[in-house]
């Protein structure tokens, strides 16, 4: 029976390192299939936008959309999805950034969307998105959510000459929070078999064995907020469910940053409904407003 129960441990903990390292894939195929749009093309007020390709830290081809703003003095801004998400997710972002930005940009990052290879939960993605900004022609304000508003935040720390600032929605410290909340909704055990899982993909990463370092040499997205020599702001949900408010709270106190809680709004919740989504793009756009003034 023992012996039974350590190879239950076991398959458990390999399916569950299989299922975060590999998320649902966004692509056009499940935009259609949802009714949302799945390029700049299709939202209501129509986009104009080109694609491009730049290699990634680890090796492939990485593919962005460019998306030009209404602002031709305003910064670039270059907006990082959350775990199984893509660069569709963005989009409903775009008409609000686009007032107050030169150009907006989107990426898939790896194991999402159209990107090959498998996700490190943020452990090495910053590299990736710091080939991105290699490309562009000036400092960029990053803006990230979830996962991607630690890789945004741990981006720039690694390039500080490269970001003119960091907006980060729904961030978490950890990857174990996310993880544990997202399996839990699924009916999954999240307890030591979660642990084992994320130990595994660390080492393998060289992210340390629970899960506690990343590029900057600190996993925790308190850590590396605190290291930031940019200008910081932190969007937290009152009625977060994956990624607790005081992780927002922390993270903001750390970077010294400004920290806005939209009430009633939940995880993938804050640009779904008309009301939550008007107060973030307007204290997005008028913190944006307020670093060039």
């Amino acid at each position: 029976m023992l012996v039974g129960l350590v190879m239950a441990c076991v398959l458990v903990a390999w399916a569950t390192m299989r299922a975060i390292s590999r998320p649902p894939r966004r692509t056009y195929a499940s935009a259609v299939a949802r009714g949302v749009p799945g390029d700049p093309s299709e939202l209501a007020q129509a986009r104009t936008f080109t694609t491009w390709t730049f290699a990634g830290a680890r090796g492939g081809r990485i593919e962005s959309w460019d998306v030009p703003g209404d602002d031709p003095e305003g910064p670039i801004v270059v907006l990082t999805h959350g775990w199984g998400e893509s660069r569709i997710s963005g989009l409903v972002r775009v008409p609000a950034l686009a007032r107050v930005a030169s150009r907006v940009v989107l990426w898939d990052m790896p194991g999402h969307g159209v990107t090959p290879g498998p996700s490190t939960l943020g452990a090495r993605e910053a590299r990736d998105l710091g080939a991105l900004l290699a490309c562009l022609n000036g400092p960029a304000v990053l803006y990230g959510w979830s996962m991607g508003a630690g890789v945004s935040m741990e981006a720039a720390v690694l390039h500080p000459e490269r970001v003119r600032a960091v907006v980060t929605e729904t961030p978490y410290r950890v990857a174990r929070t996310p993880a544990a909340a997202v399996l839990r909704a699924r009916g999954l055990p999240a307890g030591v078999t979660l642990s084992a899982a994320l130990g595994v993909i660390g080492s393998r990463w060289g992210a340390g064995l629970w899960w506690r370092r990343g590029v900057t040499g600190a996993f925790d997205r308190r850590d590396v907020a605190a290291k930031l020599a940019c200008p910081l702001l932190v969007l937290g949900a009152e009625r977060d469910e994956v990624s607790p408010c005081a992780d927002a709270q922390a993270i903001a106190a750390a970077g010294r940053g400004e920290l806005v809680i939209v009430p009633g709004a939940t995880h993938n919740g804050l640009w779904r409904e008309a009301q939550t989504r008007a107060v973030c793009g307007n204290a997005v756009c008028e913190w944006i407003r307020g670093l060039e003034r």
